[in-house]
């Protein structure tokens, strides 16, 4: 997940499509979520004594993650659609290498 955060190499390797990257992140976070939480509702479930939120938690966790980053990838998709913001970024990954 950390690709995600060298916005310069995303945007010279997808482009206008690098809002496609995140969008897949973020429902692979919410997959996860999901994933886990069922795990602690499994391991919960053999201790019928202890009483906890762990699985919602764990869950509101990852879909908190999830959904901001399905945010940030329609953002993306706005802005590299209309102002072609992802060539200046690339450019500055191409010259700089940053």
């Amino acid at each position: 997940m950390l690709i995600l955060l060298n916005t310069g190499w995303v945007a010279h390797r997808f482009g206008q499509w690098r809002w496609l990257l995140h969008a897949v992140a973020g429902v692979v976070f919410l997959a996860i979520g999901w994933a886990a939480a069922n795990i602690v509702l499994v391991v919960q479930s053999l201790a019928p004594t202890a009483e906890s939120s762990a699985a919602g938690w764990t869950f509101l966790t990852f879909a908190a993650a999830g959904f901001i980053l399905l945010l940030y990838s329609i953002w993306l998709s706005y802005i590299d659609s209309t102002r072609q913001a992802y060539r200046a970024i690339a450019e500055r990954y191409r010259r700089d290498g940053w």
